[in-house]
């Protein structure tokens, strides 16, 4: 041997070789594209779903923490029979309809949330909006109740 370095190269301890061989081998599983794809999407979707909750929590610290309170309990409490009396709770809350339109959104989607996860929970689909010329669902009624397509506050009769 010549050369002293590679002498040395050869004394390396057992953890040592374990830690390049463990990277040698990681180096050679990488995920497929699709693979990549599906870690990317649930990537994404962990983002979003932060973002979301950072958003409620801020409307949280704002002048209706006690309302959204109260209305994330109602929300907990939901049956999938319970459809009027969420409906009826939204017509006679006055803060909804004269909230700005960030937070009566904000509501709408914790709503329509709610009502899905408790749809999938007893095996429907999560969405069953009407046909014209059928009743309206309770999303819809509560959606129209809201009225989240006017940017200012609605004024209460």
């Amino acid at each position: 041997m010549d050369n002293p370095f590679e002498a040395l190269a050869g004394q390396l301890t057992s953890p040592a070789k374990a830690k390049i061989r463990a990277a040698e081998k990681r180096a050679a599983m990488k995920p497929t594209a699709q693979e990549q794809e599906s870690i990317n999407k649930r990537r994404q979707l962990r983002l979003h779903n932060k973002w979301r909750r950072e958003r409620v929590m801020e409307h949280l610290a704002r002048p209706y923490t006690r309302e959204f309170r109260e209305l994330k309990a109602v929300l907990q409490g939901l049956t999938i029979t319970s459809g009027p009396h969420l409906v009826a709770y939204v017509r006679q809350k006055r803060w909804l309809k004269t909230a700005p339109y960030m937070t009566r959104a904000i509501v709408l989607s914790l709503i329509d949330a709610s009502i899905s996860r408790l749809r999938i929970r007893n095996g429907l689909a999560p969405i069953d909006d009407s046909l014209p010329g059928e009743e309206p669902s309770t999303f819809e009624l509560i959606r129209d109740e809201l009225d989240c397509f006017k940017t200012e506050p609605v004024a209460c009769p």
